[in-house]
């Protein structure tokens, strides 16, 4: 909303309690209205997505694989995925206590590097029934700074051809049995488990239908059958999201579940549909817990 000068955060307030739906804390409130001027009440996010050659890209445990081809490769089709390129940085770790640097507290990480003819997508509906499609790349004008080394971006924003769900779900055919994958991370506000949380049958059946009854939808005819982590992602883990600004506190924990992981499950195709529409978990109106679905024949 910034880069189109429509609003900024600084300018916005929480008024009539727009932040609360979804799970989104307080102080994330001003994101809702800014999208809204820019976008209507009726928006929705879809994220998690990268575009190259004009062709959009969803992250799986295989890599980023072309959205056209994604049922294929799930049902075990033989697609193999392109591997996003990672740097590793070192920095200076905050004293929890202080909230100040301190001598040899350091932590190290990675981050994505973007290549040249390869961005970031996120797909928009729009209240008028327009689908949109943005992509962020860098460096470029015009720019905006994103993330936490305040790093040069710029966002395109073209019409996509067709509506969100048309895009994510292959909801063709009569069979029973989906593999939904998280297209970007889900979130849960509260966890029955503190730390990495181990997926055994019992765990993962739970954390599936707290994920599809903190979304508002219904158990009805679905069955958990089994789920996939992609390797070398974030663990399944109960997270600390930051510092709350309006409470001068920390924020609760929230269970955090990697973009990339894939529910595999026996619903009927309404179910499904009405998964990917609305996503998984919270604030799935800004993008997070993400779904395509594929349907895989017995």
């Amino acid at each position: 909303a910034r880069i189109r000068g429509l609003c900024s955060p600084r300018d916005c307030s929480c008024g009539d309690g727009a932040g609360g739906a979804e799970g989104v804390a307080e102080d994330f409130c001003n994101i809702h209205e800014c999208l809204e001027k820019l976008l209507g009440r009726g928006y929705k996010l879809y994220t998690g997505f990268a575009a190259r050659g004009g062709r959009l890209l969803v992250y799986t445990p295989e890599g980023f694989v072309p959205l056209d081809s994604l049922p294929r490769c799930l049902a075990g089709g033989g697609c193999r995925g392109e591997k996003p390129q990672a740097r590793r940085r070192v920095g200076i770790a905050l004293n929890p206590a202080t909230k100040t640097v301190r001598e040899g507290l350091l932590y190290t990480s990675e981050e994505l590097h973007v290549e040249p003819g390869f961005s970031y997508a996120a797909l928009v509906l729009a209240d008028s029934g327009r689908s949109v499609a943005g992509a962020f790349q860098g460096p470029g004008a015009p720019a905006t700074k994103l993330g936490a080394d305040m790093k040069t971006v710029s966002i395109k924003v073209s019409e996509a051809g067709a509506s969100p769900e048309r895009l994510l779900a292959s909801c063709q055919g009569e069979g029973r049995r989906w593999l939904l994958l998280l297209a970007s991370p889900a979130l849960l506000d509260e966890s029955p488990w503190s730390g990495v949380v181990l997926l055994d049958r019992m765990h993962a059946e739970k954390l599936f239908e707290m994920l599809v009854e903190t979304s508002g939808l219904s158990l009805d005819g679905l069955r958990f059958r089994r789920v996939q982590v992609p390797k070398g992602s974030p663990s399944v883990e109960a997270l600390a999201p930051g510092w709350c600004t309006p409470r001068g506190s920390p924020r609760k924990p929230m269970l955090h579940i990697p973009a990339g992981t894939v529910f595999e499950v026996e619903a009927s195709r309404e179910a499904v549909a009405a998964i990917v529409k609305r996503g998984l978990g919270l604030g799935t109106r800004l993008g997070w817990g993400t779904v395509v679905a594929a349907c895989v024949d017995e």
